[in-house]
C-alpha cells in the first residue's frame, strides 16, 4: 500500500491539494493498521514515506478521518486507544528526574504505533503540567517524521477545539492569558523551533485566519 500512494506520487515536485479518494482511504488504512502492530519505527518511517508524498492538507483529512471515525468504527482500535493511553499517563506519572531519558524514549516508542493517541495524550498533559513541556518536547527527538507531522496536525485541531468549546484564553481579568495557552503555545512554539523540519504550513494559516477574526491568543503559539 505504501509503495502504491509512492508510485502513484512519483515525479510530482510539489504534492498537490485534493488527493484522489482511493488513495486518501489507503492512507487511512495505513495510519489505522499502523496501530495494530507492534511499536517499530521502520514501519513508521515508511507510512511517513508514503504520507509524506500528500499535501498537507490531505494528510490532516486522513488524520482525522482516522481520529474521529476509524478509531470508534472498530473496536480493536477503540481497545489498543485505551491501552496506549493508560500506558502514557502511568509513564508520565511516574517520570522523576532520575528516569527522565528513560520516559522520553518510552514515550516516543509508544507513539511509533500509535502517534494520535500519543499525541492527544501528551497535548492534554502539557495544558495541565507545565513540567510537562520539557519532557514532552524533547520526546519527539527519538520519534518519527510521521509523529511530528500529526503533532502538527494534533495542535491545530486543538486551538480549533478550545474556539469550539469557547474555552477562554484570558483570565478572568482579561489581561493575562490563560495558564493552558501559555503551557501549550510554550510547547508547540518549542517543537516548531527545536525540529524545523515539521510542518507548520497549517499552524500558520491557522493563525492568520484567527487575525482577521481578531482573535489575538493564537500568536502566543509564535
Amino acid at each position: 500500500l505504501c509503495r502504491i500512494i509512492k508510485g502513484a506520487n512519483a515525479g510530482k515536485p510539489v504534492p498537490s491539494r485534493g488527493a484522489p479518494d482511493w488513495m486518501v482511504a489507503i492512507g487511512e488504512s495505513l495510519i489505522g493498521a499502523l496501530a495494530l502492530l507492534p511499536q517499530n519505527c521502520a514501519i513508521a518511517s515508511e507510512v511517513w514515506e508514503a504520507m509524506s508524498s500528500l499535501h498537507y492538507l490531505d494528510r490532516y483529512m486522513v488524520y482525522a478521518n482516522v481520529q474521529w471515525n476509524a478509531y470508534n468504527a472498530h473496536p480493536e482500535l477503540l481497545l489498543v486507544r485505551g491501552q496506549v493511553r493508560d500506558e502514557m499517563r502511568k509513564l508520565l506519572k511516574a517520570s522523576t528526574k532520575d528516569n527522565v531519558t528513560k520516559t522520553k524514549r518510552s514515550l516516543a516508542r509508544l507513539s511509533h504505533s500509535n502517534p494520535l493517541v500519543v499525541i492527544e495524550v501528551v497535548i492534554d498533559q502539557v495544558q495541565e503540567y507545565q513540567s510537562m513541556v520539557e519532557v514532552c518536547r524533547d520526546a519527539l527527538a527519538y520519534s518519527s517524521s510521521l509523529t511530528l507531522d500529526i503533532f502538527s496536525y494534533m495542535a491545530i485541531e486543538e486551538l480549533g477545539g478550545a474556539l469550539l468549546l469557547e474555552k477562554p484564553m484570558l483570565l478572568d481579568d482579561y489581561a493575562n492569558l490563560a495558564r493552558w495557552l501559555i503551557n501549550f503555545s510554550d510547547f508547540v512554539s518549542g517543537v516548531y523551533v527545536k525540529y524545523p523540519h515539521t510542518e507548520v504550513r497549517g499552524m500558520l494559516v491557522h493563525i492568520l485566519t484567527r487575525l482577521q477574526a481578531d482573535s489575538f491568543g493564537e500568536l502566543e503559539v509564535l
